[in-house]
């Protein structure tokens, strides 16, 4: 092979290499452009994403600034206080009967949202029966002898408020947890009673069905 057939040779083996070492330049610059721009793309996402959960917890917070609450009273019993304290006492005179177990009534103070279900939920709230150990220690309980709230199977199935005041609560008793003796009826009966009437909406109680719910045994 002449001198000059070599120099041609290497000149083109030359280009042909200079070509290749530019295409994979450029397609190493494509490369890395391509992931820069993938991954300013996934940054802003996932800005954009943490921007929009922060605007939505910042929404969760205003709603939850904007709900307003207000204090309520539950009715229980501090038996230390009240004279309706054993299975026998059964005063004749209706107004006895009443202060016996008026003067033991004790309330406790709840926070609850205020809306147009407050009476309601207050009701509600004290069938649930849930009293703190500090009102334990202070006399103040939620149980009337051997049964204490919430009362098994008893539930509140219906609440009415009229116009003219009067609030209807009606109970279904399946295991009729709601009798008894005179004390253990009246002092349910008179809390469910007080803690409704706390509200100047409520002028009265009735309590449904009647003759069925807090009735007192015949022995």
């Amino acid at each position: 092979m002449s001198h000059r057939k070599k120099q041609k040779i290497m000149k083109k083996t030359t280009a042909i290499g200079t070509a290749s070492i530019v295409i994979l330049i450029i397609l190493g610059l494509s490369f890395w452009t391509g992931i820069r721009f993938a991954y300013q793309d996934n940054l802003e996402r996932g800005l954009q994403e943490r921007t929009s959960g922060m605007e939505e917890i910042q929404n969760m917070t205003n709603k939850d600034g904007e709900i307003k609450y207000r204090t309520v009273k539950l009715f229980y019993y501090d038996y230390s206080k009240g004279e309706c304290i054993g299975y026998s006492y059964q005063p004749e005179d209706i107004t006895e009967q009443e202060r016996a177990v008026s003067k033991g009534l004790a309330p406790v103070e709840r926070k609850i949202a205020d809306s147009d279900n407050v009476i309601e939920d207050t009701v509600r709230l004290f069938l649930e029966g849930k009293i703190t150990d500090k009102e334990k220690a202070s006399g103040v309980y939620n149980k009337v002898y051997e049964e204490e709230y919430p009362l098994p199977g008893v539930e509140l199935i219906e609440f009415d408020l009229s116009a003219d005041g009067i609030l209807s609560l009606t109970f279904a008793d399946p295991k009729e947890k709601t009798r008894g003796v005179y004390c253990v009826v009246e002092v349910k009966k008179q809390q469910l009673e007080a803690t409704a009437m706390q509200f100047s909406e409520v002028k009265s109680v009735k309590i449904l069905p009647e003759g069925e719910i807090f009735a007192i045994n015949d022995f």
